[in-house]
């Protein structure tokens, strides 16, 4: 059982660490907000003076105290914290939370609070027509810095990493069989794998791995006026190049199904993101995208096909509900992927 005010009180004592400019014993640790996700728990803290200075942090608790648990999120902190370092001074457009401490003991991360607004809210605002022309601008603005956080995250890491192809392909084919195994659909299993043939079949014969945010998507993004913060940094990885902007693009599509977010308007913004990203990497780089497309995509069917039939610990009713709907949004996009790849890359 992992006691929180034990944390709280390690916290209390490392602050003149954290904060050289503090002095522990005129300062006081307050929880602000707590809440439980799944396995995990999230405190909002605040670090006051006497003089009213304040410091807002983060700590993230994950409940699971099993050693590979421990291994991961020790894992989780030694990379974020080497993303941080990495990108910390290369623009000011963005910013990731800094990582202050792990405590093996507790199975928890602390770091700087970061505040702003979820992108996929301020998307259901921009969304609605009457609000569209006014914020307009300050769209454009925000996906021209996702684009460039995308470009400036991969060459900041430009570790030569590779994976043969016939390896993707190997573990693809294990993918497709898995998930058309889960919803029982023979049909879909000779459309993708018949996919996987087309699509791979230009592609060079060792691919570049990168490394990857690994849940990039609007969820995760913080708005606050023109600067984003980048949160959530647990499924840090190499994964194959690119991984990052298919994976916020087809999140953006598929938030879609849920009102007030119109696919005509998700699209339209998905295909901006593209257009910028090719300008800068070059057209050399289509065919790449748009297998990675694929797997993710495939990767994504998988999730939900597993969401929608309760395969997933620690998740509510409504997940599973959402889980059918994009299983069903995800098996219609990949029915029709070449024209769907066709036209989000135009």
């Amino acid at each position: 059982m992992i006691n929180i005010q034990k944390i709280l009180d390690e916290i209390q004592q490392k602050l003149p660490i954290y904060y050289p400019e503090i002095e522990a014993e005129s300062w006081n640790l307050e929880v602000i907000s707590h809440r439980k996700e799944h396995n995990k728990t999230f405190l909002k803290l605040r670090v006051k003076s006497k003089f009213d200075e304040q410091h807002n942090l983060f700590l993230k608790i994950y409940m699971n105290s099993s050693p590979k648990a421990r291994l991961a999120v020790a894992r989780e902190f030694y990379l974020h914290r080497i993303v941080f370092e990495r990108l910390r001074n290369k623009t000011n457009s963005f910013m990731i939370p800094r990582p202050l401490d792990f405590f093996p003991k507790h199975n928890s991360i602390l770091m700087e609070y970061v505040s702003g607004r979820r992108l996929d809210n301020l998307l259901a605002m921009i969304c609605l027509p009457l609000l569209r022309s006014k914020t307009k601008e300050r769209l454009h603005s925000i996906l021209r810095t996702l684009t460039k956080f995308l470009i400036l995250f991969n060459e900041a890491f430009p570790y030569n990493r590779t994976i043969s192809l016939k390896d993707v392909i190997k573990e693809t084919e294990t993918l497709i069989s898995e998930t058309c195994n889960l919803i029982n659909n023979i049909e879909l299993l000779k459309k993708l794998t018949h996919l996987l043939k087309i699509f791979s079949s230009e592609l060079p014969s060792v691919l570049e791995l990168s490394v990857s945010h690994g849940d990039f998507r609007p969820s995760n993004i913080l708005v606050d006026n023109e600067r984003l913060a980048i949160i959530d940094w647990g499924n840090l990885n190499f994964r194959l190049k690119h991984t990052d902007l298919c994976n916020f693009v087809l999140h953006l599509i598929l938030m879609s199904l849920i009102p007030p977010y119109s696919l005509k308007f998700q699209i339209s913004i998905s295909r901006t993101i593209i257009s910028e990203y090719l300008k800068s990497l070059g057209s050399k780089e289509t065919q790449i995208i748009r297998f990675v497309m694929l797997y993710t995509l495939l990767r994504m069917l998988n999730f939900y096909s597993r969401l929608a039939k309760g395969l997933w610990v620690h998740r509510e009713p409504f997940d599973r509900i959402i889980g059918m709907l994009a299983k069903r949004q995800t098996i219609h996009i990949l029915l029709n992927f070449p024209s769907f790849i066709d036209f989000i890359m135009a």
